[in-house]
């Protein structure tokens, strides 16, 4: 369980400073959609263990490489470990977005 949230927003901001698009959560209000500063958190399980992932903003791809090579890191005194880049899937009618899997120690 993580208490406090704002690594996930460090996290994105690493991710976002080189180059790595990542969804970000969306407000409606006033009849407006908005996107904030801020990204859309999933939660996942990997080899028994509770961890998080991050979809691409889009339908594209991540570069694995690059990705792979900011990890590691240590936020907050945590260490984000990565678990996988998944690509793009399409299935019949449906696809799922590119996704960047991580665990928190």
């Amino acid at each position: 369980m993580i208490e406090n949230k704002d690594i996930f927003k460090e996290l994105f901001d690493v991710l976002e400073s080189n180059n790595i698009d990542i969804e970000r959560k969306t407000d409606y209000s006033n009849k407006v959609w908005s996107l904030l500063n801020y990204p859309d958190v999933r939660e996942g399980y990997y080899g028994g263990v509770e961890g998080f992932y991050f979809n691409k903003s889009d339908y594209g791809f991540f570069n694995k490489e690059q990705v792979a090579s900011l990890f590691p890191m240590n936020i907050q005194g945590k260490e984000i470990e990565l678990v996988d880049v998944s690509d793009m899937e399409v299935d019949d009618d449906r696809m799922w977005k590119s996704s960047i899997s991580f665990i928190i120690k």
